[in-house]
Formats: C-alpha cells, structure tokens, sequence
C-alpha cells in the first residue's frame, strides 16, 4: 500500500487517518444555485439567487426569516 508522508509540526510524519478526516473537514462547501421559479409578483422568470435578489428589490419585497414566525398551539 502506497504511504503518504506531509510535514506536521515541522517533522516529515505518515498522514494518518485522523488528518485525512480533519482535510475533508475543511473542505470548502459549494453551494447550488436556485433552481427557477415565476415571481410570485408577476415579474417574470427568476433564475437563480442574483435574479432573486433584484426581484426582491425591484418589487419592494424582502424575505422573510424564520425567526419572524410565531409557532402555534
């Protein structure tokens, strides 16, 4: 089996497996656009998060958080 070896706290060590865990922890985190959708205010097709976002300014609306809503019962 093939060995890989990086410089930790300046010494040459085999990777174990706890640093290939830690890298893949760090991974970056890509994110997909919006899918498309018609604008609930009737401006067209809005495709993706940058139309989203001058929908809502172009209409005056503003989205709204989750912290907003009172939960019943």
């Amino acid at each position: 089996m093939r060995k890989i070896y990086v410089f930790h706290q300046g010494k040459l060590v085999e990777k174990t497996e706890e640093m290939i865990r830690d890298e893949a922890l760090r991974a970056p985190f890509v994110l997909s656009d919006l899918p498309g959708y018609i604008s609930p205010v009737g401006s067209g097709w809005i495709e993706g998060r940058a139309s989203r976002r001058e929908d809502l300014k172009r209409s005056g609306c503003r989205e709204v958080d989750s912290s907003e809503f009172k939960r019943k019962g």
